[in-house]
């Protein structure tokens, strides 16, 4: 099989990034990379974090979760069960893991009791997608399998490429029951051409794949030539087999129906692929006046913008994405390459950091006399905001002394510095700084409190 990995700018690998660096909370840093490696299928590593979050909080519901997932991932079912069984010993009504819980009695062989779950997720949430399908599933044992499509319809129009907790397709549960399903055959033939983007940013394509996704359009068409969704994938599955008459399909789904986001943004993306930027923007604007938040056409925008060389603009608009999406890595890099054409622009100021033990004795002390700010409105509008404490005058220009504090309890023990540079990041961002201060290695306990005090004099007009 053919796999290709596609990218909207660039093509790189996945790392995750752990920084103990930066000023953020040690759990948040802990569960942000266990679902890093999660979500890159590495479920041992994900654990060791895991594990981590829950030494310091035993009862903290995401770690036990996302530790219950990763078990079933790896197999490991009986102890998979028991932590969504913890969660639910203090929250009876969390749905998550509820759902986690019938899933892996579903792998068990035990339906009554995954059922019985289900049956508590419905009336917390009767429009819940997991237990949408698994009430279609009861209904098909039940041998009734009109009945069961009903549900399954649901679970299609709001996740079509859905699997169950065995793996199974619901379009594939469909299929079974009614071959001439138009929505089943859509999502069939786009589980093929798996065009969608992941979390990361990513788009995995089966290129020996295509032929046969194609087919299931062409059914589809058969039975409703004009069939939006059917015209719109079989034009994405022919672009990717460099057929020239795939954009005829995509131009055909935008005259039925203009204002289609999806058509929009594919076009404006295939026209900025081939440097076609004044007509690639047309399309990005009709994308974004249908639906401003629209990420393929906000990356669009921003891709344009850089390649213009409006920096600016385009770090605007991808770290504006970043805060949407914080795990996609596609647009991180984006703003880690736009933010480092702006650089960073020294500021009048100092950083000091002090560490006190847990009795409030001092440990360290450190004043770093260089600090910089992001050449960029989210640095300076970043700075503008910390408070003024007081003016002073120097060499007859008086000034705004802006201070801003950050206070550290520290959980775990570790080693803080080195060669690099720590400040207070873009947020998502592993290496784009709104402020920095390089300053050098230094040791902290369980206990101890580090508090930052970052100060910058601002010239009185």
């Amino acid at each position: 099989m053919k796999l290709f990995l596609f990218t909207l700018l660039t093509l790189f690998s996945f790392p995750i990034i752990l920084a103990f660096g930066d000023l953020e909370d040690d759990i948040d840093l802990l569960l942000t990379a266990g679902k890093l490696y999660s979500l890159n299928d590495e479920f041992d590593k994900a654990i060791t974090y895991f594990d981590k979050v829950l030494e310091i909080e035993p009862n903290n519901i995401d770690a036990l979760l996302n530790k219950g997932r990763a078990l079933e991932k790896l197999d490991k079912l009986e102890e998979a069960i028991s932590y969504h069984e913890k969660i639910l010993e203090f929250e009876s009504n969390n749905i998550d893991a509820l759902i986690g819980k019938a899933d892996v009695l579903l792998r068990l062989g035990k339906f009554d009791e995954a059922f019985s779950n289900i049956d508590e997720v419905f009336e917390i949430d009767p429009k819940n997608v997991d237990a949408l399908g698994y009430k279609g599933d009861e209904l098909l044992r039940m041998g009734k399998p009109n009945e069961a499509i009903t549900y399954y319809d649901r679970v299609l129009e709001m996740y079509p490429t859905k699997v169950d907790a065995l793996g199974v397709s619901y379009f594939d549960k469909v299929l079974e029951i009614d071959p001439n399903h138009i929505s089943a055959l859509n999502a069939k033939g786009a589980s093929l051409v798996r065009l969608d983007r992941t979390v990361t940013g990513h788009t995995l394509i089966f290129m020996d794949k295509l032929d046969k996704a194609i087919s299931y359009f062409d059914k589809v068409l058969e039975i409703e030539p004009n069939n939006i969704d059917a015209l719109f994938n079989k034009g994405r599955a022919e672009i990717q087999l460099e057929n020239s008459e795939g954009m005829s399909y995509i131009d055909k789904v935008l005259e039925i129906q203009p204002n289609h986001v999806d058509a929009l943004s594919y076009k404006a993306d295939y026209l900025v692929k081939y440097n076609k930027l004044e007509e690639g923007m047309v399309y990005v604007e009709k994308t974004l006046a249908t639906d401003p938040k629209n990420l393929e056409g906000l990356f669009n925008k921003g891709s344009i913008m850089a390649r213009q060389h409006n920096y600016s603009e385009a770090l605007t608009i991808f770290a504006g994405l970043l805060e949407a999406h914080p795990y996609n890595v596609l647009v991180e890099k984006n703003v880690s390459i736009t933010a480092h054409k702006l650089k960073q622009r020294d500021l009048d100021g100092f950083m000091e950091v002090t560490v006190r033990d847990s009795q409030g004795q001092l440990v360290m002390h450190l004043k770093i006399p260089e600090i910089t700010v992001l050449n960029h409105e989210i640095g300076s509008d970043f700075v503008n905001g910390w408070p003024v404490k007081k003016i002073v005058t120097r060499n007859g220009q008086e000034f705004e002394v802006l201070q801003h504090e950050l206070v550290k309890e520290v959980k775990v023990g570790t080693i803080y510095g080195g060669a690099d540079h720590y400040g207070i990041k873009l947020a998502a961002s592993k290496d784009v700084h709104k402020v920095y201060a390089n300053y050098w290695q230094y040791i902290v306990q369980e206990g101890d409190t580090i508090t930052f005090v970052y100060t910058v004099y601002r010239p009185i007009a």
